[in-house]
């Protein structure tokens, strides 16, 4: 039998989660248009197979200083369902990052490179710091390359 003190304490701790549970956003709360930009680079990188874009490759944030989100996803981050785990569009060392720039309500391809992303400053203005071949890294800002 629970002691009537720790009962209270443990409901008390339990309504307090229950209420930062509520107040938090999702994790990944993100536009229809970069929704569909994923799915369809799954599909893509996957070669038609089911596969999940982890958080730490997708930038929903502006990229050029208009004050509207952007989209930048890096194929590192996809994980493909079955023997090929990794994206089609990943090589040996780095992968595909595209860049989207919010035009109107779509999000359209602007960039692509190579490359894996080592660190991400938000900003502002956002950085990334970009591993290439052979191991170099560098810092780009958007709209200032």
């Amino acid at each position: 039998m629970i002691a009537p003190r720790l009962l209270r304490r443990l409901s008390a701790v339990l309504a307090a989660t229950a209420i930062c549970m509520a107040l938090a956003p999702p994790a990944s709360a993100r536009s229809r248009a970069a929704d569909y930009l994923i799915a369809e680079q799954i599909r893509e990188g996957c070669l038609e197979r089911r596969g999940t874009f982890d958080d730490r490759g997708v930038y929903e944030i502006d990229l050029n200083g208009d004050g509207r989100d952007d989209l930048l996803l890096a194929h590192e981050a996809l994980e493909c369902e079955g023997a090929m785990s990794r994206s089609l569009f990943c090589g040996a060392q780095v992968c595909s990052i595209l860049v989207y720039i919010r035009e109107g309500a779509l999000l359209n391809l602007k960039d692509e490179a190579l490359g894996l992303i080592v660190e991400h400053d938000p900003g502002p203005p956002p950085t990334f710091k970009i591993m290439s071949h052979g191991g170099a890294t560098s810092v780009w800002t958007p709209g200032r390359d």
